[in-house]
């Protein structure tokens, strides 16, 4: 559940505001290989991953989360302002609420960075009220042994974003 929160707040940044049939309203990663480094307070706990992602799997990814905002959230905006982005969720999964609000700035090609605010109704693990900030910087091409969506953890665990969407829309629809 904790890598779902996590995937939820991730990827409602990159869908807020948007129907699967329009085009990014915020500016799309480059293609390739993205180191990416989230501290999460008030545990400051950070952990740094890296993620391979392409046009295609960045708007599939869109597509899914869209689908699961449109089905779990009361409100999912998306604000550009100047050269920051902001989002506000208010989405329930598994009967945890979280209200998010996100903002996010960076050029895409090269770098972004964001944070995000969520409280958690009831609290989750004890929190009321976490904050997530992340930095990322592009790397270059992805390694010949990765595919877009894959996540690399720094023990070698590879997940694949696309996979876990599709999982979990495929668990929500039952």
């Amino acid at each position: 559940m904790r890598f779902l929160f996590g995937l939820v707040i991730s990827v409602t940044f990159f869908s807020a505001g948007q129907s699967a049939a329009e085009s990014a309203t915020y500016p799309p990663r480059k293609a390739g290989l993205w180191e990416i480094t989230v501290t999460t307070l008030p545990a400051n706990e950070s952990q740094k991953f890296w993620q391979c992602v392409d046009r295609s799997s960045e708007l599939d990814t869109q597509r899914m989360a869209h689908g699961l905002a449109e089905k779990r959230c009361v409100k999912n905006t998306f604000k550009k302002e100047g050269n920051k982005y902001r989002t506000e969720t208010d989405c329930t999964f598994s009967g945890q609420r979280m209200i998010s609000h996100t903002v996010a700035s960076g050029d895409f090609n090269s770098y972004y960075h964001s944070e995000t605010v969520t409280e958690y109704i009831p609290p989750y693990r004890g929190q009321r009220k976490t904050v997530m900030k992340s930095r990322a910087h592009y790397l270059g091409p992805c390694k010949k042994d990765q595919r877009p969506g894959d996540i690399i953890y720094p023990d070698g665990r590879k997940i694949n974003v696309n996979d876990e969407l599709i999982k979990q829309r495929q668990s929500s629809n039952r």
